[in-house]
């Protein structure tokens, strides 16, 4: 009796090993549970080991993070096709479990019963990727209205790829535009333009410069004529001390005369004759005329 509870014991482990099994969930991805009567949970489970069991199948889904490029080709103002490239960084909003749950009502597998990353861009995303810039920039007059307005048009884009996906099991962590190709003669009058400006600031920086200069150099004439006129005060200053203190000191004046004869008779060639102011002319030239005086100034030449 004993022996048969064990055999039926180990037969019943035995169906359930059989009739079970166990799957699993790998890192940045997904997973749902479809039994016979549908799935078996409102929302998405993650990473990890789960039990199914009988005919009840594990689906996958890719939930990492992926960029995509879109290069378009769009006409602007019915005369100009503009090529640009816009790139985009989506995931699945693993946050939101039942909403990422979704994506197996919507998408189907590619096979394996595993949804890749790529059918749930070309689900969720693309489309609005690809329209939303063909309408913003497609609606402008000509290339040089796109070009003006490139902040407000990437800007505009991207909250309207953003407000799209929003509603989906999908969110957008990035969008950037990543290349312009314009047309030639649009680049060639955006490089003139470029060499024009160049050349103004270069122009400009060279008139701040001697702007700069010509007031440096104001400035130091006038600290030179502050520095002039206070040496014409000092002096005008002495001069009134000298007088102050001298008045009625002739015999200082006279030294001081005498003084500075003595020093300039110094020089080569050079000899002073003093005698009276008061002595007339006729008499000065008889004193010069002296024979003594005369061989003393032949002897000194």
């Amino acid at each position: 009796m004993k022996r048969f509870i064990a055999f039926m014991l180990f037969a019943g482990v035995c169906l359930m090993s059989v009739g079970g099994c166990n799957d699993k969930v790998n890192q940045g991805e997904i997973g749902r549970v479809k039994t016979t009567s549908g799935w078996n949970s409102e929302e998405a489970i993650g990473p990890g080991h789960h039990s199914c069991y009988g005919r009840d199948t594990m689906y996958k889904a890719d939930a990492s993070e992926k960029a995509y490029t879109e290069n378009l080709s769009i006409l602007v103002g019915g005369k100009v096709n503009l090529k640009i490239s816009v790139t985009v960084r989506c995931g699945i909003n693993i946050e939101d479990k039942k909403a990422a749950a979704k994506v197996f009502d919507k998408v189907k597998a590619d096979g394996d019963d595993f949804i890749s990353h790529k059918s749930l861009y070309d689900t969720y995303v693309k489309l609005v990727l690809q329209s939303a810039p063909m309408k913003e920039i497609g609606s402008k007059p000509d290339v040089e209205s796109v070009i003006a307005d490139i902040p407000a048009i990437e800007e505009n884009v991207r909250k309207k790829v953003t407000d799209a996906v929003s509603g989906t099991p999908m969110r957008i962590l990035a969008l950037e535009f990543t290349n312009y190709d314009w047309p030639e003669v649009i680049t060639n009058a955006q490089e003139k333009l470029a060499e024009m400006k160049l050349s103004e600031e270069t122009e400009a920086a060279k008139v701040r410069a001697e702007l700069r200069r010509a007031e440096g150099q104001l400035k130091v004439e006038e600290a030179n004529k502050l520095i002039e006129l206070k040496k014409a005060e000092a002096i005008a200053e002495s001069i009134d001390i000298i007088s102050d203190r001298l008045t009625g000191k002739k015999e200082f004046l006279a030294w001081h005369q005498v003084r500075m004869f003595s020093e300039a008779a110094q020089g080569p060639n050079n000899m002073f004759l003093l005698f009276p102011y008061n002595v007339p002319g006729m008499d000065a030239g008889k004193l010069v005329a002296n024979a003594n005086l005369k061989q003393m100034l032949d002897q000194k030449k």
